[in-house]
């Protein structure tokens, strides 16, 4: 039996989050969708291991995907982070995010499907693509 591969995004514009979503489906994963980072936290911290890729939305309200990778630092154990940004970081968090172990993508939107189908290619053969 082949091994279900697993994927969370979170990101708090519907349609993206739908787009995400359905890109994974296609491409075979399971998916868990949340609007907030600290939902992905949980799901993240609770369950080590669980998912084989997240994509995380930098600047959500409530918890960001800053928010979220600040709070899982040291708990990452392989994770492999995909940031979504509309384009604008703070100097300070973008260089976090540059420099975090388990970030292997930075996407800026709008971004299209075959991105996301080549990313999730990559997880799926465990490779890891190189940050840009």
């Amino acid at each position: 039996m082949a091994m279900q591969l697993r994927a969370l995004i979170a990101e708090d514009e519907g349609p993206i989050r739908r787009f995400l979503e359905e890109l994974c489906e296609v491409n075979g994963f399971t998916v868990d969708a949340v609007c907030d980072g600290q939902p992905a936290y949980v799901l993240l911290s609770s369950m080590p291991g669980s998912y084989d890729v997240a994509f995380l939305d930098i600047r959500m309200p409530g918890w960001s995907g800053y928010d979220t990778l600040s709070m899982l630092e040291g708990k990452e154990q392989g994770r492999k982070f995909i940031v979504v940004t509309s384009g604008y970081m703070d100097k300070e968090i973008e260089d976090y995010v540059k420099q975090h172990p388990n970030v292997i993508k930075i996407l800026t939107k709008p971004f299209g499907t075959s991105v996301i189908a080549e990313i999730l290619r990559d997880v799926m053969v465990n490779k890891l693509p190189k940050k840009e």
